[in-house]
């Protein structure tokens, strides 16, 4: 964190200091009692289900030297304070106060899909050529990109944001709170419609990352989109394209299926060409690390050095991550999120594995609001066309993806449908022969870890020569 005092914090949020010089410096911004230490500013959000004003008094008394609150709260109670009319706002304001300072090149990335691998596959190439901070975890909304802010230190060169949103407004704050030179678009697709009401909204709410760029600025968008050039009008800065269809910035040539799920491609850019096989399986991961290529590239970072990097990741857990099993079996655990373009991409990664069984344990997807049952048919007509050879549902949603994939043909005997998880998790190793290839994709919410970890306890790992790269 830049050296803050408590003065500059109280001018960067238009509050009023009380109980406590301004010339104090705070370590850190807390806004959890559990991990406080001694010297840092705690900040008092208010969620749906908690008040950290609550929380106020034991954060002073553990060792903080003030807490940020809204005005009018914990009237009677003399702690440390700076005041502000709303805690969430004030916290952006901040973040962008400090990333004011900061000489960092920053690039913001959102999309309906391909945000985190992107955002990785960006790491794995800028981090080892410059001083590099990057989102960690899930921190992409109202809070989190805040906190990745907060841990900017003087001499990191980039800084690398992920921008998640479920609400109208969201990617237009956390764009104002960032200040990005560089927006990158991964995709637009059916997510989050529960609030954002069809793929317009989408569009429309991931457009304002683009709008919100500087004019000597760069925007990266997907040349196969069918909303490039609504995206390109957005973008008042410099529009840089990447994807498989000819005529990309940056075009992947001939993506072909090495091994094991595992891509292999000829990146064309401005700069020359060069071959980059990949150690994470999925054609959706192409295309995350051509965005990502585009970025770096674009910024001036040499080609070499960028595509090394691209070479050297091997994906997060969660996320078509290969965990290979006793008696032969493969499994791609992919339960981080869902939706529908999501669905259709780990599909097409367990129809890679040719030859062999392939089941795949389709959780519900979630947010996807009054369109949430067409949305399970539609996908389970896709599995049902597909070259599926064993369906396992789990959810009370599913039961319309079961509907989908018996109307695209799929007999009924090659399914099998779950009310939960847990049921699911019990019998699925049953259900399984030796050599199969198992994908288990759903939203967070349906927690299909456990699926994952009952099979791990039933065959137990089986360990690969050379590790678990393609």
């Amino acid at each position: 964190m830049f050296p803050t005092t408590l003065g500059e914090v109280t001018r960067a949020v238009e509050g009023v200091l009380s109980g406590v010089d301004p010339s104090t410096r705070l370590a850190r911004i807390s806004t959890d009692t559990r991990t406080i230490r001694p010297g840092d500013l705690f900040w008092a959000l208010v969620g749906e289900n908690f008040d950290g004003h609550a929380y106020c008094a034991e954060a002073c008394a553990k060792g903080g030297i003030a807490a940020v609150i809204q005005k009018g709260k914990l009237p009677g109670i003399e702690i440390p304070r700076i005041e502000v009319p709303d805690t969430l706002w004030a916290l952006g304001e901040l973040a962008n106060f400090l990333r004011s300072r900061s000489k960092a090149r920053v690039v913001g990335i959102t999309g309906s899909v391909g945000k985190t691998s992107t955002k990785e596959f960006l790491r794995a190439a800028v981090a080892r050529l410059k001083k590099t901070k990057v989102t960690e975890g899930n921190l992409n909304n109202l809070v989190g990109l805040p906190k990745t802010l907060f841990e900017v230190e003087p001499d990191d060169e980039w800084v690398v944001l992920e921008m998640g949103t479920d609400r109208p407004g969201e990617i237009k704050r956390l764009t104002q709170i960032a200040q990005p030179e560089v927006g990158v678009i991964t995709a637009i697709g059916e997510a989050h419609l529960d609030r954002l009401g069809d793929v317009e909204g989408v569009l429309a709410e991931k457009s304002d990352l683009l709008r919100g760029l500087p004019e000597n600025g760069t925007a990266v968008v997907p040349r196969d989109s069918p909303f490039r050039e609504d995206l390109v009008t957005a973008s008042s800065a410099p529009v840089v394209t990447f994807g498989t269809d000819k005529g990309s910035d940056y075009l992947a040539v001939d993506p072909t299926v090495r091994t094991r799920g595992c891509y292999g491609f000829l990146l064309e850019t401005p700069v020359g060409r060069e071959e980059v096989t990949l150690q994470v399986p999925g054609f959706h991961q192409v295309l995350a690390a051509t965005a990502a290529a585009a970025v770096a590239v674009s910024s001036g970072l040499p080609l070499a050095g960028v595509i090394e990097g691209l070479k050297s990741f091997t994906g997060l857990p969660g996320r078509c991550e290969i965990v290979e099993l006793g008696q032969g079996i493969t499994v791609i655990a992919d339960h981080y999120n869902a939706n529908p373009v999501s669905m259709g991409a780990a599909l097409r990664v367990l129809e890679t594995f040719l030859e062999r069984r392939r089941v795949m344990v389709a959780g519900e997807m979630w947010d996807l609001g009054r369109r949430g049952a067409d949305l399970h048919e539609m996908v389970g007509g896709v599995i049902g066309s597909g070259s599926i050879d064993l369906l396992v549902a789990v959810g009370p949603l599913t039961r319309h993806l079961i509907r989908g994939a018996r109307k695209a043909g799929m007999p009924h005997q090659l399914i099998r449908w779950f009310e939960n998880t847990e049921t699911a998790a019990r019998e699925l190793p049953r259900m399984l022969e030796p050599s199969d290839v198992v994908l288990v994709k759903g939203s967070r919410g349906m927690k299909l870890e456990g699926a994952v970890d009952s099979l791990v306890r039933h065959f137990g790992r089986r360990a690969v020569q050379g590790g678990m790269s393609c």
